[in-house]
């Protein structure tokens, strides 16, 4: 008498079809792998792409913004200035007039000044005072040329003042 399932010829059944039962199910997997790599290969570049194109758009974005920024304080510190000078009279700004060097060329002393908004003719008194000042000698008589001192752009030719 055997007992369910000991039987040899149905053990030796039973190990054949699960041998190939493995058989089968390893093929399977095999392939739904490769599926699986080929589906991320095909995918991949696209996901690639959406991901530097939304990182691109976040930098130029932050980068627009912070440009905005200094331009806004640019702007708000032009106003400033503006403001100052407007408040600024004419005598403030007589004063504020300065020499900031002086050549003493084959035809007449040039002179950088910084104007503080007026005209070389406007400035004419503190200007050859300060010309005076730095070329140690008298400058009465003499015709200077004015070149406007604006930072760190080139001078401007403001004109030429006769001291006297």
């Amino acid at each position: 008498m055997t007992t369910w399932g000991n039987d040899a010829g149905e053990l030796g059944a039973r190990r054949r079809q699960a041998s190939e039962d493995t058989d089968r199910g390893a093929w399977s997997r095999l392939w739904i792998g490769l599926g699986a790599a080929l589906v991320m290969l095909l995918a991949y570049p696209f996901y690639e792409y959406t991901v530097h194109a939304k990182l691109a758009e976040r930098d130029l974005r932050q980068a627009t913004r912070q440009m905005q920024a200094q331009i806004q304080a640019a702007g708000d510190a032009m106003a400033r200035d503006t403001a100052e000078r407007q408040q600024l009279t004419f005598e403030q700004r007589l004063a504020a007039v300065r020499v900031k060097g002086v050549s003493d060329a084959a035809g007449g002393p040039v002179v950088m000044v910084e104007l503080q908004g007026l005209t070389a003719a406007q400035a004419a008194a503190p200007i050859c005072a300060q010309a005076a000042g730095w070329l140690k000698r008298s400058v009465g008589g003499e015709v200077l040329r004015v070149q406007a001192a604006r930072g760190q752009r080139p001078a401007q030719d403001a004109g030429t003042i006769r001291c006297e």
